[in-house]
C-alpha cells in the first residue's frame, strides 16, 4: 500500500478535502489518526499529512492517514534517542508544536521549541503550519522530540564556559527577545538580551558578550553584549 502526500485544503461536515496531485482526497474524521480533539481537522488547514488510498466513493477517492501512520510506526519502530529526523508541522498552538513524526503524532512543548523564553508560539516567525523541519528524538516511549537541540544534543558541556567571562562571538541569530551569539567554548548559542544599539546587529556581526548564567537542566545560556568588534 503505498503512502501518499497531500496538503488539507478544507474541512466538510466530519471529513478533511485533502489536495494531492491536483486530485482532491476525502479523509473522514474516524481515518485522521493520532489523539482524538475537537476541531482537529479545522487545526490541520494547509498542514502536509501522509495517507494511504482505501478506495473511491462516489467518484471521489477516499483516503486513511490513521492507516498510513500505523504502516510508518511500524517501519521506524527503532528509532533512538538523539536520532535526527524530519517532522512536519501540523498546528501552531500557544505552547505547543503539533507535528508529525514518522507516524506519530508529537507535541512539542515551547521549551523544546526555542531556546528562550516565549509567550506564544503563533508570533515565531521560524514556524509555519505546513513546514517540515529537522528536530530530534530525546525519548523514545512515548516518542517525544525537541527542535532547539538539534545539532546541540548530547553536546552539552558547560565546563570551559564561566559565569562573568568574557568572549568573542558572532550573531547566528536575532529573534524578539534578543540576539544568539555562538561562542567558541560551548555548542549552544547564547541569548543576549536587546539594549539600545544592540536592535541594530546583524547575523553575522563580531562581538564581545559576558556570560550572565548558564542553566544545566535546560540548556540555556544568557549573557550580554559588552561592546561590538565587527560589522558582517
Amino acid at each position: 500500500m503505498d503512502i501518499l502526500r497531500g496538503m488539507i485544503i478544507g474541512y466538510e461536515d466530519d471529513r478533511a478535502l485533502v489536495e494531492h496531485n491536483d486530485e482532491l482526497v476525502i479523509i473522514y474524521e474516524s481515518e485522521i489518526g493520532g489523539e482524538y480533539r475537537k476541531g482537529k481537522i479545522q487545526k490541520f488547514l494547509g498542514a502536509s499529512i501522509n495517507f494511504v488510498i482505501l478506495g473511491e466513493e462516489n467518484g471521489l477517492k477516499i483516503g486513511s492517514r490513521k492507516k498510513a501512520m500505523e504502516i510508518l510506526q511500524e517501519e521506524y519502530k527503532n528509532l533512538k534517542v538523539d536520532e535526527q529526523v524530519n517532522i512536519d508541522i501540523l498546528t501552531i498552538l500557544q505552547k505547543v508544536i503539533v507535528a508529525d513524526c514518522r507516524g506519530h503524532e508529537v507535541y512539542i512543548p515551547v521549551e523544546e521549541c526555542v531556546p528562550y523564553r516565549m509567550e506564544d508560539l503563533r508570533d515565531s516567525d521560524a514556524f509555519n503550519v505546513g513546514d517540515e523541519i529537522a528536530a530530534v528524538v530525546i525519548n523514545t516511549s512515548p516518542l517525544k522530540v525537541s527542535i532547539k537541540q538539534v545539532g546541540t544534543r548530547g553536546k552539552w558541556d558547560s565546563t570551559h564556559c564561566k559565569i562573568k567571562s568574557q568572549y568573542c562571538g558572532n550573531v547566528v541569530s536575532k529573534q524578539e527577545m534578543g540576539v544568539f551569539v555562538k561562542i567558541p567554548v560551548i555548542d549552544v548559542p547564547v541569548l543576549c538580551r536587546h539594549v539600545n544599539w544592540r536592535k541594530n546587529l546583524d547575523v553575522g556581526d563580531r562581538v564581545v558578550i559576558q556570560i550572565e548564567d548558564i542553566s544545566e537542566e535546560k540548556r540555556y545560556v544568557w549573557g550580554h553584549i559588552i561592546r561590538f568588534i565587527k560589522k558582517v
